[in-house]
This record gives C-alpha cells, structure tokens and sequence, in this order.
C-alpha cells in the first residue's frame, strides 16, 4: 500500500511539473483558484464580497531537509496569500 501511494505522489509531481498550472480567475463577483496537470488536481471558488485581512502568508523554512523546502523544489509549496 505504502508504494502504491509514494508511486501516485511520485506520479503526480512528475505531472505537475511537465504540464501542471495554476489559473486564477475573477468573474462576476468569484475568485476562482484551480491547480491541476490535465484535470487532475483542486478547484476552490471565493466570492469576493466576503474576502477580508489579505495578507502574505509567511512560510517557515525548515532548511534543507525540511517538508516545506523538499516540496518547493517540486513547485508544490502552499499558498503565499491567506485571507479570511
């Protein structure tokens, strides 16, 4: 079981990096986040009236051998805008 997931993660950020791409989109009133390589990934919707605190989102950097630096080689990192 533990290889059938590594292989699907291994699987999805070879993905992400050939064809993966995040489109972000305003229309009537929604903000609209997609991250996906050819359909598969998230899709998140906000509507835009009830966005409030906008801020950069800090990330900690746990150096070398941290999860946050060994899933931004990978472009997978997190968000670097929050809001409420």
């Amino acid at each position: 079981m533990g290889w059938t997931v590594g292989g699907a993660f291994i699987l999805y950020t070879i993905l992400w990096q050939l064809i993966g791409r995040e489109i972000i989109n305003v229309e009537r009133g929604i903000l609209k986040v997609e991250k996906s390589a050819k359909g598969f990934g998230r899709k998140k919707q906000y509507e835009i009236k009830s966005i409030q605190n906008i801020n950069i989102n800090p990330t900690q950097d746990l150096g070398i051998w941290g999860w946050n630096y060994n899933r931004s080689i990978f472009g997978m990192k997190g968000d670097k805008i929050k809001f409420d």
